[in-house]
Order: C-alpha cells, then structure tokens, then sequence
C-alpha cells in the first residue's frame, strides 16, 4: 500500500491544479483590465458618477460625443480646465456629455465642487478607469463617440470649434498624450529602452570584472575598459601607450602619481609582492564609455574631444588633476634618414608586416610602423620613439635581426638609410598635472 502513497498525493495536487484553473477561466471571472489606444472599443465598466448628491451607475452615452478628463481638485490647471468644461457642456448638452475622472475620495472630491460650484458629473475614488487609460499628468483627455475611442489628447484640445468638427463627423485634429505613469526615482540610463532611448551618453564606471583591460569602438560608441588613469588620458588625446609612460609627464606628488599610473612591473607569482598591484587594479582603474544612437557616424576626434572633457570634469572634481597636451623639450629616440634619399621608400606590391624574434619584414608598411614596434618591444624604454626622417610614407624592410636589441637594429637600419639616436627634441606631450600646475597655487589633493 505505502508504494501507492505518492502516487495518490501526485493525483490530489493535478486534481486541485485542474479545479483551481477551471475556476479562475470561467466565464464569470472578469476579464483582465488592458489599457486603450486610439480606436479601440470602450468596454462596459462598472463605476458609479456623482452629480452634486446624486449618484448613479455610469453608462456610455451611444448617441453622443463623450469627453473623459481625468483631474485632480488640487491642480491649478484641471481647475481651470473644468471651469472651461462646465460652459463647454452648457453649450452642447444634448449632444456632448462630459464626466470628470479621479482617484482622490469622494467626500474629497465634494468639498472641491461644493466651493467651486461645478456641476459636471464625476467618478471620485477611481482605480479602473485610470488602468484603462494610464497616464502620468493631468488634466488628461479622452474623447469617445459611438463607442470607440477617437482621441487621447490635452485640455486645451477642449474648444468649442473642436466638438463642432467631431460632431459634424470629421476627426478630430490633436496631437496624442502619450504620458505613460513614470518612476521618477529610476536613472534615465537603467530604463527600459522602449521608454527612453538616450541622444547621447558618457559613463566612468570602476572595472569590469572580467580581468583584462582593453578598448572598443564602433561607428557610434567607444570603450576603454579596466584602464589606469594615465592610460584614460592617453587615449583621450591620441598619445602612445608605448613605451610606457614616455609621452605624458606627471606633475602632482608622489602618491597621487602612484594612483594614476599604478605600480611598475607585471604580475610576478608572489602574491607579497603583487598584492599592491591587485589592490590598485580593484581600487584605481576604470571604465570610459560614450555612446551616440546606433546609426551615427562619430569621429574618433568627436570621442577624443568628449572624452577630454569628461576625464577633466570628474578627475579634476574627484582627485584635483587635469589633462592637456603642451609643447616640451624632450630626450627621444628618434629614427633619422641617414643621407639625402631614402632607399627603403616602397616600391609598391601588397602590403606584409612579419616581426619575429629573429626578423622583421615591412612591405608596402609605414614607417611608423617602425617606429611603434620599436616602442611596443620596448615597453620600459623610458623615452618617446619618434620618426624623425621628415618621410611619412610607405617602406620596404627586411632587417635579419629581432627588435629586442637596439644596437642590432641600428646597424641593420643603415642598409636603409636609416638609424637610431637618442636627441632632444620639442613634441607635444600630454601633462597630466594637480590644480596647482595650473593654478600656481598650493593645494592639498586628496584623491
């Protein structure tokens, strides 16, 4: 017998299931109350108007034009508008029947028309009707004839020449009020998109939690993610990432530079000494996003401009920084034509970059991309590298050896016409400095 047990327990919870949703589909239960557009039917609904001390189920008027205006006694403008509706319905009164739709109670709602002296009928304490025609402001209008709803518009589509126009069979020309009920709490941003779709956006955010930094774009957006401050500037005004640190200059103290560039060196596997790495990572690196509607075409001059901007707005607010780019004289490695031409100028063909660790081969490449590979391979050189040739062109090189040793290259450089020297020079660079660099004054920054 006890194998039968759940399978009897199995057979009561279906038979309750099936009684429970028998119940709730039957005829009698009342429809779920769906909101109307324009066009729809007005459906019969139960609602009991009051006029004066009078009070009486609510019926649609078939032969007449019906105008709904949801109120509320304390709003100045629904009191003006119901004056209005009071002389509109004397004009028209066998063929225009107005009612006044509220959620405040009904001894409210009395003490309102009392004072007022209005006469026009008014549904008080009303929860239906509101869900049938949702919206966020009032006074809100709702015109109805021969049943079917003809417009959801403002009050002062309310005139006399206007009912004129309806009754005489044309439609009514009004714009719809389409004011949905609206969180005001909730951020724009963390709406759904249907109910607002943003012109234009910029975040800073702290990291992304999947452990890698990097950037993105598209024709409309751009993302710099899991970047150090220093890193944010650099993208913002289009300075290289590599060597690290050789096309910015950092004028603040010791320990706001610490939190703007971070701690030197990677990760090493002992966690004693790359804590303070981690710990930078969670606490000072960040997120840029902007964002135009899909569909723009944004300038990657357009992004660095905005970015500019709103990297100076919050960090010269949070930590007391800004970023410029300005003229200096700085020691570079500079790629130098050794003579007067340039026998690596590209003869043409198809394009081909091979970098190897014994090699590095450009066909039809720019020289600069030379130079950037010097600086990629280089990451802690410690100063800009430049092309200093006066040649913005394309090249052809085969150089036999890698670029991790600067003296090879040279020598390999020369069956080129090219070469490697460390120079002074005026470039712009980016400074990244506290208010005081700016200012001349002396100011305690506290990131």
């Amino acid at each position: 017998m006890k194998q039968f047990i759940p399978i009897i327990i199995l057979c009561i919870v279906i038979i309750i299931i099936a009684l429970a949703s028998s119940l709730l589909s039957r005829p009698g239960a009342p429809p779920k109350i769906q909101p109307l557009s324009i066009g729809d039917q007005l459906p019969e609904i139960k609602a009991v108007a009051s006029m004066g001390e009078n009070h009486t189920p609510l019926t649609w008027p078939k032969d007449k034009l019906l105008i709904l205006e949801f109120i509320s006694t304390h709003c100045s403008t629904c009191v003006r508008s119901i004056d209005q509706l009071q002389a509109l319905q004397a004009q028209f009164a066998n063929e225009l029947e107005i009612i006044l739709v509220t959620a405040q109670p009904q001894a409210e709602v009395a003490d309102a028309f009392h004072e007022h002296g209005w006469t026009l009928p008014v549904v008080a304490g009303d929860t239906v009707l509101h869900e049938v025609f949702p919206h966020h402001t009032v006074p809100h209008q709702v015109w109805v004839q021969a049943g079917e709803v003809r417009a959801i518009t403002h009050y002062q589509y309310a005139t006399a020449a206007n009912v004129q126009h309806v009754l005489a069979a044309h439609h009514l020309q009004a714009p719809v009020k389409a004011d949905r009920p609206v969180d005001l709490t909730q951020p724009l941003l963390a709406r759904d998109s249907a109910e607002v779709q943003p012109l234009y956006q910029s975040a800073i955010t702290g990291p992304l939690p999947n452990g890698s930094g990097g950037y993105r774009r598209t024709d409309h957006s751009w993302l710099v993610y899991n970047a150090s401050v220093a890193s944010l500037y650099n993208r913002a005004f289009h300075r290289p990432e590599y060597p690290v640190g050789a096309y910015r200059v950092l004028e603040m103290s010791d320990s706001l530079k610490a939190l703007v560039e971070g701690p030197a060196g990677e990760i090493t596997g002992d966690f004693t000494h790359d804590k303070a790495l981690y710990h930078w990572r969670e606490h000072a690196t960040f997120c840029y996003n902007i964002a135009f509607p899909a569909g723009s075409k944004v300038t990657i001059r357009q992004f660095q401009e905005q970015m500019q901007q709103d990297l100076n707005h919050y960090f010269g607010s949070q930590w007391g920084i800004s970023g410029r780019l300005e003229a200096r004289e700085v020691t570079v490695l500079a790629l130098v034509a050794l003579g007067d031409s340039l026998p690596c100028v590209t003869r043409g063909g198809k394009g081909r970059v091979d970098v190897g660790a014994d090699h590095l081969i450009l066909e039809n490449k720019s020289i600069n991309l030379l130079t950037a590979s010097i600086g990629y391979r280089h990451h802690y050189l410690g100063m800009p590298v430049v092309n200093a040739t006066g040649y913005q062109g394309h090249v052809d090189l085969h150089l036999t050896c890698g670029l991790q040793d600067l003296e090879q290259v040279n020598t390999a450089l020369r069956a080129f016409g090219l070469g490697l020297m460390e120079k002074e020079m005026t470039m712009e660079m980016l400074v990244i400095a506290d208010q005081a660099h700016y200012t001349n004054q002396n100011q305690t920054i506290k990131p």
